[in-house]
């Protein structure tokens, strides 16, 4: 290190990351993730390259042994996989992955391996709904370059335009289907009954009331205690004799309760009732309250 490599730093312009040589190693393996080639990744590449996790490949055609490459899998868990970055990240690495593609042209950067990239970056880049769609095209897009990495497959914008409308169309679809589902979810919270709460209240919704007040001064509560009418309201009726002033109960003797089934009832049959071996008292007989 004598220092001949160094270069000034220019506030605002794009300084360039040279690509380790374990990139190009792992790339002719197995594909470098697009997030590998964030500048931050980058660094951390170039940082630590010698405590970088590694694993030894198998052998390629015309080869006798394997070297050891980048473990993608280990190094994904830092760096993140693939369809994990956001639309600005992605823009920032694929100009990186461009270069470095661009350093793999065995011709020139300008030749047919470093244009299909180019072309490629660059349909997604400056399409006008990039952003709006990013979450629906970032697949596609992966699959296009999937394609021609394993296919050899040329640039095809007609190919691109029929991958970037499916994307949209999945997009719309998804979108219409949430918002029918918010919509749904809204009309059905907004027709559940409210809950009431201790106190009757809640949601405007009030306690029911029924159709006769209990508290109505005319009406009459149920006698309390032990089940019988004082003796000494003046309002009573004896169900016996009729008479107002006094109750069934104290008509006779409370000792003699028999006398309440021996009674001469209105609309009681008397010839069957004389007939009896058992001779009642006798007793007045009920007429109807005036």
């Amino acid at each position: 290190m004598d220092g001949s490599s160094h270069v000034a730093r220019v506030v605002g312009t794009f300084m360039p990351i040279d690509f380790m040589n374990s990139l190009f190693e792992t790339e002719l393996h197995i594909a470098v993730p697009l997030p590998f080639f964030l500048n931050k990744n980058l660094c951390v590449l170039i940082d630590e390259a010698s405590t970088l996790p590694t694993i030894k490949s198998n052998p390629l055609p015309g080869e006798s042994k394997g070297i050891h490459i980048l473990d993608i899998d280990k190094l994904s868990t830092h760096f993140g996989k693939e369809l994990s970055i956001t639309c600005s990240q992605w823009t920032k690495a694929a100009l990186n992955m461009y270069r470095f593609q661009q350093a793999r042209d065995a011709l020139s950067d300008e030749s047919e391996h470093a244009t299909w990239f180019d072309n490629h970056f660059s349909f997604f880049n400056i399409h006008k709904d990039r952003d709006e769609l990013y979450d629906a095209w970032k697949v596609v897009e992966l699959e296009l370059c999937k394609d021609h990495c394993s296919q050899n497959l040329a640039f095809n914008a007609a190919d691109h335009d029929a991958a970037f409308e499916r994307a949209q169309l999945s997009y719309n679809l998804h979108f219409e289907f949430q918002t029918q589902f918010q919509t749904l979810m809204s009309v059905s919270q907004g027709s559940k009954i409210p809950s009431v709460n201790a106190h009757g209240g809640g949601n405007g919704y009030t306690k029911f009331k029924p159709a006769f007040n209990r508290s109505h001064p005319t009406s009459q509560s149920f006698p309390s205690g032990s089940g019988r009418l004082s003796s000494s309201s003046s309002s009573s009726y004896c169900l016996i004799c009729a008479e107002k002033g006094h109750t069934v109960f104290a008509h006779w003797d409370s000792s003699t309760p028999s006398n309440l089934l021996t009674a001469n009832w209105p609309g009681r049959d008397a010839p069957a009732r004389a007939s009896s071996p058992r001779q009642s008292p006798t007793v007045h007989q009920l007429e109807p309250l005036r």
